[in-house]
């Protein structure tokens, strides 16, 4: 409490801004999953370990494969996990053919599929029978040397293809539910306390533990998917309600001289922060040895959030509260 009592318990905010700043340098270095940019996803199960380097070389050298990325998980049955972007010929193709341009898709993929023999004048029909039929001739040879090569029937791999146009609508919706959330939160912070500094405090509380959160993926170099959405709502939801009951009982609550209800405020925010964090703490490590990749990201995004959502609220919105408090003692409101 000493820091709060002085006069320099501004000093508290350079930690928050030297964390923003390498959080928002770290958020441009995140990539999109599969489920957001489109792309194929292949799941297979292995009898043995796999040198998954190995292997990525052994697919990038008979096939050119878009942001190729192979794991092996080795959970309660062993997998390897296999995403790419798409092959570079096809994605060339499916560009013509998007812009219109299907005398280019034809000569494009013709060098692959040889000569098809089509009765149909259509140029637009005739390109996509050759685009089909490349992407299934690739579909083929690809299943089949995944087969040979994980000791595997063609029927044991799943595959899961999202078109960019699909990836692209659920980043949107993502996004859309991270807005709304912010923008309700906003209104019922500011009904409730009807003070601007109160809500802006809460808000970039907020605002703080997401983006920590987010340059998590950019730091781990974990992709963003719909399943990494999920920490980046609740991070909102565990800042609010810390934010929520220091302002009420700082600017609420008249018993005792302000820092004593700071005192207290403290007390109970860091019992409630450091509940979550540690559960958090208990999942990623469980996780991690049991190799479930999505909660190991999920929590590791949350046990990071929630640190960063201590020095939001004790750093930051509870400077801003002495601050309002301050000024309102200066001008003799209560």
């Amino acid at each position: 409490m000493k820091i709060y009592t002085s006069k320099h318990y501004k000093l508290l905010l350079i930690v928050p801004i030297i964390i923003l700043i390498l959080s928002l340098y770290f958020s441009t270095q995140v990539q999109f999953g599969i489920d957001l940019k489109g792309g194929t996803s292949i799941v297979s199960p292995i009898n043995q370990d796999i040198n998954s380097q190995q292997l990525q070389n052994k697919l990038l050298k008979n096939f050119e494969l878009e942001d190729l990325s192979v794991r092996q998980v080795t959970g309660a049955t062993k997998s390897v996990y296999i995403e790419f972007l798409g092959e570079k010929t096809l994605l060339k193709a499916q560009k013509y053919f998007k812009n219109g341009q299907y005398q280019q898709v034809i000569s494009t993929l013709k060098p692959i599929t040889g000569e098809i023999n089509l009765t149909n004048p259509n140029l637009k029909n005739q390109a996509d029978a050759y685009f089909s039929k490349a992407r299934q001739d690739f579909k083929n040879n690809l299943i089949s040397f995944l087969s040979t090569e994980l000791g595997v029937s063609s029927s044991q791999l799943t595959i899961q293809d999202i078109g960019p146009s699909l990836g692209d609508f659920f980043l949107k919706q993502a996004t859309t539910a991270v807005i709304l959330a912010f923008i309700f939160i906003i209104i019922l912070i500011f009904y409730y306390f009807r003070t601007f500094v109160l809500s802006f405090a809460a808000a970039q509380s907020a605002f703080f533990d997401v983006l920590v959160g987010y340059a998590v993926l950019g730091v781990f170099k974990i992709p963003l998917t719909l399943a990494t959405f999920a920490p980046l709502l609740m991070l909102i939801g565990y800042s609010i309600d810390t934010d929520i009951m220091l302002n009420d009982r700082m600017i609420k609550r008249k018993s005792g001289n302000k820092f004593e209800r700071l005192d207290g405020a403290l007390k109970t925010g860091l019992t409630m922060t450091l509940t979550a964090f540690f559960t958090m703490l208990s999942l990623l490590i469980v996780s991690y040895y049991a190799n479930i990749t999505v909660l190991f990201n999920i929590s590791l995004m949350m046990v990071i959030g929630l640190a960063a959502d201590i020095i939001a609220t004790w750093f930051t919105n509870v400077v801003l509260v002495l601050w309002l408090m301050e000024k309102r003692e200066k001008s003799g409101k209560k």
